[in-house]
């Protein structure tokens, strides 16, 4: 808020962007992902995506470990 004096066309474009959107605040109704032990693997590396004591959150573990 404080910088859209002097950037207000900045803030109109981030204003409803994507790039906005990220820095919501994670509930159940921002986060879109399937966070209900979804598992996402790529190249040996393996992600899980979980809840736990109402947080949303994600692991990674790396093919090296």
């Amino acid at each position: 808020d404080a910088c859209v004096s002097c950037h207000e066309a900045e803030a109109l474009a981030w204003s409803g962007s994507h790039h906005e959107r990220a820095m919501a605040v994670s509930t159940d109704s921002t986060v879109r992902g399937d966070f209900d032990g979804s598992v996402f693997v790529l190249d040996g590396d393996s992600t899980r995506f979980f809840r736990r004591n109402g947080g949303i959150f994600f692991e990674t573990v790396s093919r090296t470990g």
